[in-house]
């Protein structure tokens, strides 16, 4: 549930923001459809957010700060994969 509750309030605290900044602020290389980044985001989150790399209830009162890092991390490369060197500065 804490995973869960966690991830919902990082998208909904993020997710919108950065596509809106991409899709008004910044110029893509390769154009990518909204869900295609939130699909990237998902994946690297799945493939970064592991208990190998201490993101793990385990943790105890780091497990979420180690959820929203690898979220912001995962949101920032998906996002902000295909934007150009002047968007990246900025994003």
């Amino acid at each position: 549930a804490v995973l869960v509750d966690t991830l919902q309030k990082c998208f909904d605290k993020f997710m919108d923001p950065a596509l809106e900044f991409r899709r008004r602020e910044c110029k893509e290389l390769v154009p990518t459809p909204p869900l295609q980044s939130v699909l990237g985001t998902c994946n690297m989150f799945d493939a970064l957010a592991t208990p190998e790399r201490a993101c793990s209830p385990a943790e105890g009162e780091s497990y979420v700060p180690m959820i929203e890092m690898n979220f912001l991390f995962a949101l920032i490369w998906s996002v902000g994969a295909t934007i150009d060197e002047e968007g990246r500065k900025r994003f």
